[in-house]
């Protein structure tokens, strides 16, 4: 079963209600990012931007195991990511990786409540030759 896209609106709500470090009046809609892929276990989820960063709100449906992991796959434009997820029952910050995209594909963690990943594009690194560093 596809998991149900929350409107705008909805998520904004959502975020304000369960992430107050997060100033929810700064999102806006994701322009230039998509979700391509969640797992089975996802019932809904938003994806929203803000000056920090990209916001991917994801909550569990019933049924499952409490804990574990998934993966997600997003199509954003190129470049290097910082992913952190927030667990929003605890408000524990509870994972970080980092990833490239396009696409960029990252660890979903599996929690009894909704997960927020901040999604951070990272600032090319330039040698003193100007050249990329990887």
């Amino acid at each position: 079963m596809r998991p149900r896209e929350l409107a705008f609106d909805e998520l904004v709500q959502l975020v304000g209600i369960h992430c107050r470090e997060i100033d929810a009046a700064r999102l806006s809609p994701a322009l230039g990012g998509s979700v391509v892929h969640l797992p089975d276990w996802v019932r809904e989820y938003g994806l929203a931007s803000s000056p920090w960063g990209i916001w991917l709100w994801t909550a569990p449906s019933g049924g499952h195991e409490a804990a574990g992991m998934g993966q997600a796959t997003l199509d954003l434009p190129g470049g290097r990511y910082v992913v952190d997820a927030l667990d929003t029952v605890t408000g524990a910050w509870i994972s970080r990786e980092v990833g490239t995209a396009p696409p960029l594909v990252i660890g979903l963690p599996r929690r009894n409540g909704p997960v927020l990943l901040r999604i951070v594009r990272q600032a090319e690194r330039r040698g003193s030759s100007g050249d990329p560093v990887a």
